[in-house]
């Protein structure tokens, strides 16, 4: 693939508060969170106590997992928690510390799912 391959595939998703870096995930991101969509998650068995919002995926057993959210009630809807198995090895595989990737994370769910997440933790 090439650098206009990528720009193809980026224009629509592009403008100026993505890095680089960002530009160089999508596909990634894309894959972790296909065919994901929020909702409202009730945890128990899942290894989440309590309710969730968040988004939310479809095993192949067709159980729900919650991959990115926070627990309910809670107002401060700021800071989201992941699924740390699911993202694992992510940083490593694009040479970034667990902080950069963190920010990566937010501004792709920010933009895929129109939200407003300060952070994810």
């Amino acid at each position: 693939m090439t650098h206009k391959d990528i720009d193809k595939i980026m224009k629509p998703y592009w403008n100026e508060k993505f890095t680089d870096i960002d530009k160089i995930m999508k596909p990634y991101w894309d894959e972790k969170f296909n065919d994901a969509y929020l909702g409202d998650f009730c945890g128990e068995g899942e290894g989440w106590s309590d309710d969730w919002y968040g988004i939310i995926i479809k095993k192949h057993d067709g159980v729900e997992k919650l991959i990115v959210g926070y627990q309910l009630p809670d107002d401060n809807t700021d800071n989201w928690f992941y699924d740390g198995a699911r993202f694992d090895g992510g940083e490593k595989l694009f040479s970034l510390g667990i902080g950069e990737f963190n920010k990566a994370m937010v501004r792709y769910i920010n933009e895929k799912y129109n939200l407003e997440v300060k952070s994810v933790l």
